[in-house]
């Protein structure tokens, strides 16, 4: 937890920092007293134009596409379970922590969660990796009597702390929440059972026993990923549950970070510097596991797959064009937001695959490889 700090010495805090920020006339206050400047100047321009006319894009993409883009519809915020047929929802996050809900039907203790959040940050740690990949954070359901929890090691921003680097603001550890807290952080949630047969009947059990007795070891939360310290990632803690405490070995794949220049400097700016990564999708490709469902707050499976591979048209499309700043500028309060045609991008890509259905992902993902190419257009062009 962020540390008490009396309000009153908040508020000064606060308004020295504005009144610092405004005579030194700093760019991005207040996130550049966070970051430092090779931060600032890694996601400064662009090289496509953001800001495309919309009347054309609508016509084109009518044209190409038939994607009809005035009447989007609105849809009621939940939860919805998408693996279901039909699909279940939209359902309120906090009955999810009912064992007995139908939404809930087939989840059971040591099931994986492999987490995505729904936010622009999102989508630089995708194309933080050579190999496309999407979850970004995971955690282990558990069942106590007729309730679902999440054990985890999760971190807060720390805004006040004194660091080296801005990854060393995100401090915290291991704990257990309820199961509708972890839902509503993060947009999708993919539930993935490891396979009895490797790990034995009960290995959903034990792995929610180590998890408990983990809580009384002080882990703390390793927000650099590096595996030479004895703090833990969310995904090393997992590890360390099935290898260090019930004596597995997994043998994990770790994903390689990639080489593309632009954003080796924005992850050093910021204090990110491991080379390769235990990620939440290590554990889903591990033989024989087997992904039993999908919780999300978009509302549809065709939806789902739309921001999928929407995500996965631009980390093509990064890996062959292009410097990180042309898909994320900086935001003065959130760090990273979205470039204007990258969102724009994301969510027709959302509303094609709505419109098509999910019956034909394959089709699917062809189609959206060849609309990312629209929204790209070189400012020297």
């Amino acid at each position: 937890m962020i540390p008490r700090t009396p309000f009153s010495t908040l508020r000064t805090l606060l308004k020295w920092a504005l009144l610092l920020g405004l005579l030194s006339g700093c760019r991005a206050f207040p996130i550049s007293l966070l970051v430092p400047n090779e931060t600032l100047d890694a996601l400064e321009t662009s090289e496509y134009v953001e800001k495309l006319d919309p009347d054309e894009m609508d016509s084109l993409l009518a044209e190409r596409f038939g994607l009809e883009t005035s009447a989007a519809p609105k849809k009621p915020p939940g939860v919805h379970r998408l693996d279901f047929t039909p699909e279940s929802g939209p359902h309120r996050a906090e009955k999810l922590n009912s064992a007995y809900h139908p939404a809930t039907a087939g989840l059971h203790s040591g099931d994986l969660l492999l987490a995505k959040n729904g936010r622009p940050q999102s989508l630089g740690q995708t194309l933080t990796f050579k190999k496309f990949t999407y979850y970004s954070h995971m955690g282990i359901l558990a069942r106590e009597g007729g309730r679902f929890y999440v054990f985890e090691s999760w971190p807060q921003l720390h805004l006040l702390a004194a660091t080296d680097n801005f990854a060393a603001r995100f401090r915290g550890g291991v704990q257990k929440v309820s199961f509708n807290e972890f839902l509503e952080r993060y947009e999708t949630v993919e539930v993935v059972r490891l396979p009895q047969r490797i790990f034995g009947a009960d290995i959903g059990e034990r792995l929610v026993a180590a998890a408990k007795e983990s809580l009384d070891e002080n882990i703390r939360y390793d927000p650099h990923h590096d595996p030479d310290d004895p703090a833990m990632s969310c995904s090393e803690y997992v590890s360390y549950l099935l290898e260090d405490k019930l004596g597995y070995t997994l043998a994990l794949s770790r994903r390689q970070v990639t080489e593309n220049t632009s954003m080796r400097r924005l992850l050093s700016s910021l204090g990110f510097r491991t080379d390769a990564y235990v990620v939440p999708e290590a554990y889903r490709e591990l033989p024989q596991a087997q992904a039993i469902a999908l919780l999300s707050h978009q509302p549809s499976l065709a939806a789902h797959l739309g921001k999928f591979y929407a995500y996965q048209a631009l980390h093509e499309h990064f890996v062959a064009n292009s410097s990180i700043s042309s898909y994320l500028g900086i935001h003065p309060l959130r760090l990273v937001r979205y470039r204007t045609n990258v969102e724009d991008f994301v969510n027709r890509a959302i509303l094609y695959a709505e419109t098509q259905g999910s019956e034909n992902p394959e089709k699917l993902r062809r189609d959206l490889r060849v609309m990312v190419e629209l929204f790209f257009r070189r400012k020297d062009s």
